[in-house]
């Protein structure tokens, strides 16, 4: 969940590096999705320090990967030929790192490939597509707080499939989330 904090760094980046305007409320939706992201976290132990480290680099990271579609050289391409482009370049270095550290597998059963293209098709390059879209439309910090429904959707999810306990930290994590996204449409509108 703490990859979820991006939309933080994306506004940040979009205030001190390109001086977007901000008020109050973009401020509240910062603090809201922050303390959501905590109490949806369930922060009781780090089980790793190193793991925590690769949550806060892919969180920074994909901040950066937001403000880049809206504000680099290539956010003019088209949605679906920035997508081919990505898909690419990261299955190639994924590929490499897989022979280097001898753990590339090769997919000998049609039932673990057809889920494999199932979940890249659908999950990945269906909601990359339109995410990409909504930050070329919305602009990255708008797009990014609206995607921050992304893991309130998760944890309801997981109540209603895995049968997870509903606790009062998920209701308030939760809400925050969504008093969060309010406060951004709200702040975009006044700005």
């Amino acid at each position: 969940m703490i990859h979820f904090g991006y939309p933080v760094v994306v506004l940040l980046i979009m205030i001190f590096m390109y001086k977007e305007q901000i008020n109050i409320l973009k401020i509240l939706s910062m603090i809201f999705a922050i303390t959501g992201i905590i109490l949806l976290t369930k922060v009781v132990k780090v089980e790793s320090f190193l793991g925590v480290i690769y949550a806060l680099m892919t969180t920074i990271t994909y901040g950066i990967y937001m403000v880049a579609n809206k504000k680099c050289s290539f956010s003019n391409l088209d949605t679906m030929v920035s997508l081919f482009y990505m898909s690419v370049i990261v299955s190639a270095a994924f590929f490499i790192v897989g022979i280097f550290t001898k753990s590339l597998q090769i997919l000998n059963n049609f039932y673990v490939f057809y889920n494999f293209t199932a979940i890249s098709l659908i999950c990945t390059i269906f909601s990359l597509g339109l995410l990409l879209y909504g930050v070329k439309k919305l602009g990255s910090s708008f797009a990014s707080i609206l995607n921050m429904f992304e893991p309130t959707t998760t944890v309801v999810a997981s109540i209603f499939i895995y049968n997870e306990e509903l606790t009062i930290n998920i209701i308030i994590g939760s809400i925050l989330i969504i008093f969060s996204t309010i406060s951004m449409v709200i702040g975009n509108k006044n700005t």
